[in-house]
């Protein structure tokens, strides 16, 4: 096992004590109410000078956005104009055209006592590398996520917006953060898996004690509700709550509960909400209430969150290995219901390095990804070499525009052995590692969800390998990697963005036989129309077209009568979404299956 429980008692588990100092570095909009309470963020990295550490101080002041005259005015890549509305404020100064540095030393010279860098591309959060003027920096520079940054700017409109930088410290302070909580494993399971054991719930949290003062008869509560897909009544479907004496000032404590729960109420939005109380009045009551959602699939796994809006994994940053070159990262799942079920796909994120002129279509045939069956003989929850066999293999046919910098791919998988499209499962229980492995020499990031973020249940409750956020190797075996030498990037507890597609077989590619013959189709990638040419080896009656969007759902299905051996069509694509498809030519006895692209 990974980790140990280490104290049972009574109703919970407790974990290991730690002390800390009594105070907590924040970015906290102390004002306008609507949108008050602490931002993530993050630092500066590497030599920055004089560039005072947050929590070495407390900044507070009103915040102003930065002008530079420049379109688009508010990135502060050249010398501030509004400097005397800047001087003595906290300067909000957006993303992009320069390095941070000189964004901060901008806003300095203007009169700031301190730096908010927005981002421009999304809520991920990215540690500040020195620039080119890093070592004239004087003033504490954070770096916030875009929804919190336009929600700020959007607020200045209607008044002014009061921020603190740096270290608080308040005489009653419990509490519990988005990175603290005991999450699911899974952020997505298929439903009817989860059901059947393959993802569970043990509501639990680190709780810290901030405060100058112990806390005293402490509850934690949680309660998890099901919303259906597209709305409908939000119903409870668990509770639980502990107890415990105290908690001395200046300390964490992890707690767990002992009613696990296995999710039974079908496909839909699990809500988690905590709740932690002690008998004094919290003077930071921010994170006494965190929560978080996942999710039940009708056919995905995937260890990230889930992107409502863009029907997808959850993804807020992109990363790889210092230096970059090859490496494979992986996560694990159970397959409680193999039997009659495929594994038809999987779907990522990737990054190129744009400043080297790297675009996706150039690092294409670098990027495989790879389904592992793992049989755990021994039973003891630790991978070893011999316990691996590689069962499906999938590479890019084709990317929506081979000239973008990062893109989210679908990848068909192909039986290893056979080469026939998807993996039929062989048996019940089983349990698959997927991979996706970049074998170029480049810069190429995968992508992560920071917002489902799995801190507590790496360190604390993970049985197995197969159950943590993901996991990297980058020396292989003749192709297969040694799983003996698996590592974890340092104090990174987000979750793989990659995602896995589970089908049915007969709503997947239908039994496929290469040998009934093959297909052509163009144009690949293709807006309005698909031009089909089937030859096959023996008459036929008919064939079915059916059209598989990436999460496994039937889009159009066409049935010709052709009484032949050839058969040439036209399909219309013209309503399709944007993004990566599969069609399967079927007959009486098998098809064919391949992947399009459609593009707009």
């Amino acid at each position: 096992m990974l980790k140990q429980l280490l104290v049972t008692f009574l109703c919970c588990t407790f974990f290991a004590l730690a002390t800390i100092s009594a105070q907590r570095t924040e970015v906290l909009v102390n004002s306008p109410a609507i949108i008050d309470g602490p931002k993530d963020f993050s630092m500066t990295t590497g030599d920055w000078g004089q560039t005072p550490d947050p929590s070495t101080g407390v900044w507070t002041a009103d915040a102003v956005l930065g002008n530079d005259g420049v379109d688009p005015n508010s990135d502060g890549c050249t010398a501030l104009m509004n400097t005397a509305e800047m001087d003595g404020k906290i300067a909000l100064i957006d993303r992009g055209a320069c390095n941070f540095s000189i964004k901060a030393y901008n806003a300095q010279l203007a009169g700031a006592i301190a730096c908010i860098i927005i981002n421009n591309a999304g809520d991920g959060l990215v540690n500040m590398a020195p620039g080119t003027n890093a070592a004239d920096v004087t003033i504490p520079v954070v770096f916030i996520g875009q929804s919190d940054g336009e929600a700020i700017k959007a607020e200045l409109a209607n008044g002014p917006v009061n921020i603190t930088i740096g270290a608080l410290s308040f005489s009653n302070d419990i509490g519990a953060g988005r990175t603290d909580l005991i999450r699911n494993p899974n952020g997505v399971t298929p439903a009817a898996q989860a059901e059947a054991g393959a993802t569970s719930l043990l509501p639990g949290a680190r709780i810290t004690n901030y405060g100058e003062n112990n806390a005293y008869n402490i509850a934690l509560s949680a309660t998890v509700s099901h919303t259906p897909f597209g709305g409908g009544a939000s119903t409870n479907v668990h509770s639980d709550a502990l107890t415990f004496d105290s908690l001395e000032a200046d300390s964490i404590i992890v707690v767990a509960m002992d009613n696990e729960y296995t999710p039974d109420a079908g496909a839909g939005i699990y809500t988690v909400e905590y709740q932690i109380t002690s008998d004094s009045t919290d003077n930071f009551d921010f994170d006494n209430d965190p929560s978080f959602d996942y999710y039940l699939s009708e056919n995905v796994y995937t260890k990230a969150g889930w992107d409502l809006a863009n029907n997808r994994p959850g993804q807020t940053i992109a990363t790889t290995i210092s230096g970059g070159g090859a490496i494979e990262i992986l996560a694990g799942y159970e397959v409680p219901l193999g039997v009659g079920m495929r594994l038809d796909s999987v779907r990522c994120y990737v990054s190129a390095d744009a400043a080297t002129g790297q675009t996706i279509g150039s690092e294409m045939g670098n990027i495989i990804a790879f389904v592992y069956d793992w049989i755990d003989a021994n039973a003891d929850g630790n991978v070893t070499n011999d316990e691996i066999i590689t069962v499906a293999i999938g590479t890019i046919e084709s990317v929506a525009d081979e000239n973008a910098t990062a893109a989210w791919i679908t990848i068909p998988l192909q039986d290893a052995d056979s080469s026939d499209p998807g993996y039929i499962i062989p048996e019940d229980n089983k349990t698959y590692f997927v991979g996706i492995r970049y074998t170029g020499a480049n810069l190429l990031s995968l992508g992560y969800d920071g917002n489902y973020n799995q801190d507590v249940y790496f360190n604390f409750i993970a049985p197995t390998i197969a159950d943590i956020p993901y996991f990297l190797i980058n020396t292989w075996n003749n192709f297969v990697p040694d799983f003996e030498a698996w590592s974890f990037f340092t104090d990174f507890y987000a979750s793989t963005s990659t995602a896995l597609y589970i089908n049915p077989i007969e709503n997947s590619v239908g039994e496929i036989n290469p040998e009934i013959g093959n297909f052509e189709m163009f144009p690949n990638p293709t807006s309005n129309q698909l031009n089909v040419e089937t030859n096959f080896a023996k008459n036929y009656d008919s064939v079915d077209y059916t059209i598989v969007d990436n999460n496994g759902k039937i889009v159009s299905t066409l049935t010709r009568n052709i009484n032949g051996t050839v058969d040439n069509t036209t399909l219309n694509v013209s309503e399709l979404p944007a993004g990566q498809y599969f069609l399967h030519v079927k007959t009486t006895e098998g098809g064919i299956s391949k992947a399009f692209t459609v593009q707009r």
